[in-house]
């Protein structure tokens, strides 16, 4: 019995991984990004970093958010409210971080642990949370590298803070 359950939770984990991004992009409410200076920054970094050019949804969300996906097709998703909240300068860094995720293959310990998370009580003990502050720690030091500062990265972060405590209240 506990054979066949981690067998079925390995198959959802794969179909899960694999679907999960198509999804994000078949979604109504997800469209591709018309913004050319996003579109060029992205793939002008990209090809600097010698990853795949990955493409660029925007989820049709109030919330802030952003995140991407390495497996098979490398794609950021950034969320309207995201878009509005931030000024051009933090939305790169915001851009150059997810592009670090892409560049470590990162997506799917993240994608993994979050949902794992869900799965299971035992997950507040995951060994994955010091492996999953680390690759945050270095996203951010990629974005922080390459725009010289940690200006805009600390100002995108603060932002999306006061968003969520706002929200809360």
């Amino acid at each position: 019995l506990a054979l066949s359950s981690l067998g079925a939770l390995g198959i959802s984990l794969a179909v899960s991984f694999v679907l999960t991004p198509f999804l994000y992009r078949l979604s109504s409410r997800t469209k591709g990004v018309d913004n050319s200076w996003m579109i060029a920054f992205v793939h002008k970094a990209a090809a600097a970093l010698n990853v795949g050019k990955p493409r660029l949804f925007v989820l049709d969300k109030a919330e802030p958010a952003a995140f991407s996906c390495s497996q098979i097709s490398p794609s950021i998703f950034l969320t309207v409210g995201l878009t509005e909240l931030l000024h051009p300068k933090e939305i790169q860094a915001v851009l150059l971080h997810e592009l670090g995720h892409i560049k470590q293959g990162t997506s799917f310990l993240k994608f993994s642990n979050n949902l794992f998370r869900s799965l299971t009580l035992v997950s507040t003990l995951s060994v994955f949370h010091d492996e999953l502050t680390q690759e945050e720690r270095e996203a951010d030091d990629l974005a922080i590298s390459i725009q010289g500062t940690d200006r805009f990265l600390c100002s995108a972060k603060e932002k999306v803070k006061q968003y969520v405590l706002l929200k809360r209240s």
